[in-house]
């Protein structure tokens, strides 16, 4: 395209831009960028770039022209859209690819195995995930990347290269995501004999022993600390987190803002793995005091998520403690070994109507 091919276009104005924006105009071209492209993106042309590397296909197709391909009802790909996360398009947007036909012939493949409610609920959790995962590589590159390019007002050149090379990884980063959950779904394989009154429930139950890892006095770090600050020690806590209850054979449910959700196969395990993350987030200065409390029994495991009486308790367990203590139930001091406790006595719990005796978990009795 030409300059004048730009100015009709109305992407670029000789009275208001200058070379740098020509250059970025040609580069964009370069990498396919259309003329409908450039008008899109205008306010945002460095973004263009990383669009042009992510999206798939040149064909644009409406909703309901992708159900039409894939032979499916146009209603159903809806409902499986929406639990992916993603809303209604109005009807005559060209915003899908071939792509989308491809990935939505295999909802009703899958519901032929696992039936539809069933597919719909792990969609909602994939789509969750991929959300976040979506959210976090943004802010990195946002913070890490495109902040320290800026330079002025105008986004430049430097700013829509730095896009580009970051959509070329792509598809490196889609293949590493690939093995990463092929290996975490062999490890997450486990038998019928495993479960307990699956048959009668019609859901997943194991006997695990929960924790949850807390910040002491969230809110006032919160308010007292700048976000910079504050964002430095949620990570610092994270990372230690994750390296702790992983290398402990432990798994890491989630992160519930300034706390932590995790479990593990037995009691014994888990006191273990809250002792080492107490020392290890002690050991921190980065790392403000937290406090951890453990459960263990029964628990129904949904979504990768866990629910039940177990989990409530080790909520609640963990409210008692102070901050650098671990409070644990009865059911965890009666089945670990080689861990040293000191009785807390009986404290009545939100939620349980009778008082839950409470022990803490002082350290281990083997260092």
């Amino acid at each position: 395209m030409t300059e004048d091919d730009y100015r009709a276009l109305g992407v670029y104005d000789p009275d208001t831009h200058g070379a740098e924006r020509l250059a970025m105009l040609d580069y964009l071209v370069g990498l396919g960028a259309t003329s409908s492209d450039l008008q899109e993106y205008r306010d945002d042309l460095a973004r263009l770039a990383s669009v042009l590397a992510i999206r798939t296909g040149s064909e644009r197709l409406t909703a309901r022209e992708v159900a039409e391909r894939a032979g499916i009802d146009y209603s159903a790909l809806i409902r499986s859209w929406r639990a992916l996360g993603f809303p209604d398009s109005p009807p005559d947007a060209r915003i899908y690819t071939e792509a989308n036909v491809e990935a939505a012939r295999l909802a009703p493949a899958a519901a032929v195995l696992f039936g539809e409610e069933a597919v719909l609920e792990v969609s909602r959790v994939v789509g969750s995930c991929m959300a976040r995962i979506a959210d976090a590589l943004v802010s990195s590159f946002l913070i890490h990347v495109e902040l320290p390019l800026h330079d002025g007002d105008e986004v430049d050149l430097s700013v829509a290269k730095a896009n580009a090379a970051a959509g070329e990884l792509l598809p490196v980063f889609l293949q590493s995501m690939e093995v990463t959950f092929r290996q975490h779904l062999l490890a997450a394989q486990r038998s019928l004999a495993a479960l307990q009154d699956a048959q009668s429930s019609g859901f997943e139950t194991q006997h695990l022993a929960i924790g949850f890892a807390d910040l002491v006095d969230s809110t006032g770090l919160a308010a007292s600390l700048p976000a910079g600050e504050l964002g430095r020690a949620l990570t610092a806590f994270e990372a230690t987190t994750v390296d702790v209850v992983v290398a402990g054979g432990g798994r890491l449910v989630k992160f519930l803002g300034d706390g932590a959700l995790f479990a593990a196969a037995n009691a014994n395990r888990a006191g273990r793995l809250a002792v080492a993350l107490r020392d290890a987030c002690g050991a921190d200065p980065a790392i403000p005091p937290i406090r951890i409390g453990l459960a263990a029994g029964p628990v129904l495991t949904r979504d990768g998520d866990c629910f039940g009486a177990t989990v409530n308790l080790a909520a609640r367990a963990v409210s008692v403690a102070q901050p650098g203590a671990i409070v644990t139930t009865e059911s965890v001091h009666a089945a670990a070994h080689g861990l040293s406790f000191e009785p807390l006595g009986t404290h009545l719990l939100k939620g349980f109507a009778d008082p839950v005796p409470l022990f803490g978990l002082t350290g281990r009795e083997d260092l």
